[in-house]
C-alpha cells in the first residue's frame, strides 16, 4: 500500500510505503519527484511483489468517498 499525506492545494510532503518494497517506511518527496523514483529510493520492489496490484490511497479521498 502507498499512502500520500498532505493538504489540499499543497504538494504532499511525505509518502508512506508499506508492503513488498525493500525498505518500507516514510519518505520525503521533492517537487517533481515521481512515485517510481521514491520506490527506487526504498530499494525497489521485493521478489515477492506484484507491482501491477499496487494500491494508492489518500486519506482525504477516502473521507470524501465515505461521505
Amino acid at each position: 500500500m502507498i499512502t500520500v499525506s498532505g493538504r489540499i492545494g499543497f504538494i504532499p510532503e511525505v509518502v508512506i510505503l508499506s508492503g513488498e518494497v525493500s525498505r518500507p517506511g516514510a519518505y520525503s518527496i521533492s517537487k517533481g519527484e515521481t512515485i517510481l523514483e521514491i520506490i527506487d529510493r526504498a530499494g525497489g520492489y521485493t521478489d515477492q511483489s506484484y507491482s501491477e496490484g499496487a494500491i494508492f490511497t489518500r486519506k482525504q479521498v477516502a473521507v470524501q468517498q465515505k461521505d
